[in-house]
């Protein structure tokens, strides 16, 4: 069982309740361009704050690994996903780089044996993760206590011929806004 790193949470929790305030100050001294921005600051930066403080003082599992597969964890368990072995065909070592997120964000991807099964196509999540990187479910390493070399390791113990591939770094954005100016530049060629 990996768990997430208490700290680096607590630093995600101090970044976004900044945000509260602001929308706090929005919302009560604003016009009503500035009343829109703080009422969705509000009710983005508010409910992420109190998951992020409640992942704060109980650290989610991030990642179970044994005999039956893996299991994907997350803050709110409707979001835990059981992945079979046989439905792994290999694992790959990837960067995002996901603006506003940040550069080289250090991702173990799953490659799917099947990736038309429905483990990989009737979650929301799992369709925006493919859109975005190229595989159905992607680990961050950034909450992780261990570098994803030595997760690999440990998923090697319960199947010893797992492949491990390396990937190019992905670009990946939820927007034009978002993107990487490479993407836009590729764009317009």
């Amino acid at each position: 069982m990996i768990s997430a790193v208490r700290w680096k949470l607590a630093l995600v929790f101090l970044c976004g309740a900044v945000f509260v305030p602001i929308g706090v100050l929005l919302v009560a001294h604003g016009g009503v361009v500035a009343v829109v921005i703080g009422v969705v600051s509000l009710a983005f930066f508010g409910p992420a704050a109190l998951l992020t403080l409640a992942m704060v003082v109980r650290p989610p599992r991030l990642l179970t690994l044994d005999g039956a597969g893996v299991l994907v964890g997350a803050a709110l368990p409707s979001l835990r996903v059981s992945v079979p072995w046989a439905e792994i065909a290999a694992v790959r070592i990837y960067k995002l780089d996901a603006v506003p997120i940040g550069p080289g964000l250090k991702m173990l991807g799953l490659v799917p044996t099947n990736p038309d099964a429905a483990l990989w196509t009737q979650r929301r999540l799992t369709r925006l993760n493919r859109r975005m990187t190229g595989l159905a479910m992607s680990i961050s390493g950034q909450l992780l206590p261990v570098p994803l070399e030595r997760v690999v390791e440990e998923m090697r113990r319960f199947r010893p011929e797992l492949p491990l591939e390396y990937g190019k770094a992905k670009a990946a954005g939820l927007g034009r806004v978002t993107r990487p100016a490479q993407w836009r530049r590729r764009q317009r060629e």
